[in-house]
């Protein structure tokens, strides 16, 4: 049994990830994320394995430096640049549509955006929008006469139940938008600083 053929059977299996050559593995995580960035309508598989390799770089501090030094796709400081040189919210819109998951879950990024085009928020993963404090920027990047649009958008269609839970939000939207009211918690609604803002 021991031959050498079991031999080899034996360690091809105690190997993992992390075992291969590097740029060969940053070189296919690179083509299955573009192939995820390809086809946002689709690809639901890809979009389950691209996930997956997130989740085994958050554990993995080994896999995780391979991917930041190999993965061109991984890497996030280019989408930093990219959001930093953006003049339109179209050109804006058509980066963050394109950066990967690692780069959406980023606060700099996301702050960056929203202080020029507070809507991009949606485009943001659901820790951020969950962050109060990236709503608030938004909310405080636009100008008096565009704010009840924006406050009512970024509440109701970005903006998750944590954001929404926040005293300091409520009464920064209150003062431009009363009717953003309805969007907070019970908690913040009866709140006696929010309702003094309210009925000022």
């Amino acid at each position: 049994m021991n031959n050498a053929e079991n031999k080899v059977a034996c360690l091809s299996t105690t190997l993992s990830l992390v075992d291969l050559d590097s740029r060969l593995l940053g070189n296919v995580c690179d083509k299955m994320f573009e192939s995820v960035i390809s086809d946002r309508c689709g690809s639901i598989a890809l979009r389950d394995d691209y996930a997956h390799v997130c989740k085994i770089a958050v554990v993995s501090r080994q896999f995780n430096r391979i991917l930041n030094e190999c993965c061109t796709y991984y890497k996030t400081d280019d989408v930093f640049a990219a959001v930093e040189a953006c003049q339109t919210g179209y050109d804006l819109e058509d980066v963050l549509l394109s950066a990967n998951e690692k780069a959406m879950a980023r606060m700099d990024i996301a702050l960056m955006a929203v202080q020029r085009f507070p809507l991009m928020l949606e485009h943001f993963s659901k820790v951020i929008r969950d962050n109060y404090m990236v709503a608030m920027a938004a909310v405080l990047a636009r100008p008096a006469y565009e704010a009840r649009y924006i406050v009512s958008q970024l509440l109701l269609d970005c903006c998750n139940s944590p954001a929404k839970e926040s005293k300091d939000l409520a009464m920064l939207c209150l003062r431009l938008d009363k009717g953003s009211l309805d969007c907070f918690s019970d908690a913040v609604r009866n709140d006696p600083d929010v309702l003094e803002i309210y009925n000022s």
